[in-house]
């Protein structure tokens, strides 16, 4: 990128991301994937903090057993009750919610590969030095 008076480079901008990172790596603490110390831990605030589940609807309508009354601790055609259907729903949603910022992300990529397939333009650089 050439700016009167202002030089930089992607060797500058790639320099200063992995800087930033190695200093956020050192100021971070490390998350543990010790699956039995994490299911410890859910446990413990599971003692202390009862789930609660506010259902949007008390009725399944996702498989091909038809609709199934969930309400009044029932259960449905397939043996499901209204905590997994909720727990299943909120999984789907979460799934929808990341593929579509997915896709947003695929979409801004493509438009900045047909406006500057070299990656010289200044969206293109600012996009580069605010990524987090």
């Amino acid at each position: 990128m050439k700016i009167k008076g202002f030089n930089m480079s992607f060797e500058d901008i790639d320099s200063f991301i992995q800087h930033k990172k190695k200093v956020r790596r050192a100021h971070e603490k490390e998350v543990s994937l010790d699956y039995p110390e994490l299911r410890k831990w859910d446990m413990n605030l599971l003692s202390y903090f009862k789930p609660f589940y506010t259902p949007l609807c008390d009725m399944c309508c996702l498989c091909t057993y038809g609709r199934c009354d969930l309400s009044t601790n029932k259960k449905g055609s397939c043996g499901i009750n209204l905590e997994k259907q909720q727990a299943r729903t909120i999984l789907m949603m979460s799934c929808i919610g990341a593929s579509a910022h997915a896709a947003h992300a695929r979409d801004l990529v493509d438009m900045l590969m047909e406006e500057d397939p070299e990656g010289n333009s200044d969206m293109t650089v600012q996009l580069i030095w605010f990524h987090p």
